[in-house]
C-alpha cells in the first residue's frame, strides 16, 4: 500500500513522506493535506521526502502543477522553504518536469539526504523567525550511563565511554 504521510509534529517544520507509487486517490489526499497546510496560514518549511517513493507519472504531474498555480499566492505567502528528498535520477526528473511546467514560489532544495534538507529548511525559517523544535536525537535522551560501549564481539550495556 502505498501512501504520503503527513507529520505537523514539529510546526512550523512539516514532513510529507511518500512510499511506493502513488494512485490518483492518494495523490489527491496527498493534495488536501497540503491544502490543510496552507489553510493554516502561518509562515512554515516543509520537507518532502521522496527516497522510497516511485516518481509520479504524467497525469499526477500535470495534477501538481495545477495546484502549484491555484495556491501560488498562499504558496509564496507562507512557505519559507523547502527541502526535497529524492535519490534516483527517474524522481529527479519528475521534479524537473514539473519545475519546468510551474517554477516553485519559494526558495527550495533537492538533497539527497533527509538531514541536509532539513538543515536547509531550518536555516530558512530561522531566517523567517521561526523556530523548528529540535529533531530526536539520541545522545540528548540517553544518560551516559545508560550508553553501550563495545567490547569486542559483545555489547555490555551500562559502561561509562573511555
Amino acid at each position: 500500500m502505498s501512501q504520503t504521510r503527513l507529520d505537523e509534529s514539529r510546526w512550523p517544520l512539516v514532513v510529507f513522506t511518500a512510499v511506493g507509487e502513488q494512485s490518483e486517490a492518494e495523490f489527491d489526499a496527498f493534495l488536501l493535506d497540503c491544502d490543510r497546510v496552507l489553510r493554516r496560514r502561518e509562515p512554515h518549511g516543509s520537507i518532502f521526502d521522496g527516497r522510497r517513493s516511485a516518481p509520479i507519472g504524467p497525469k499526477l504531474r500535470k495534477r501538481q502543477v495545477a495546484w502549484l498555480a491555484r495556491n501560488e499566492a498562499l504558496l509564496r505567502a507562507y512557505v519559507v522553504g523547502s527541502g526535497v528528498v529524492i535519490n534516483s535520477p527517474l524522481q529527479r526528473g519528475a521534479l524537473r518536469a514539473i519545475l519546468w511546467m510551474r517554477p516553485l514560489p519559494f526558495p527550495f532544495v533537492v538533497e539527497s539526504s533527509f538531514e541536509a534538507a532539513r538543515r536547509y529548511v531550518c536555516t530558512r525559517l530561522h531566517e523567517r523567525g521561526c523556530e523548528p523544535p529540535p529533531m530526536f536525537n539520541w545522545g540528548n535522551v540517553l544518560p551516559v550511563a545508560a550508553r553501550t560501549e563495545r567490547l569486542g564481539d559483545r555489547t555490555r550495556r551500562g559502561a561509562e565511554p573511555r
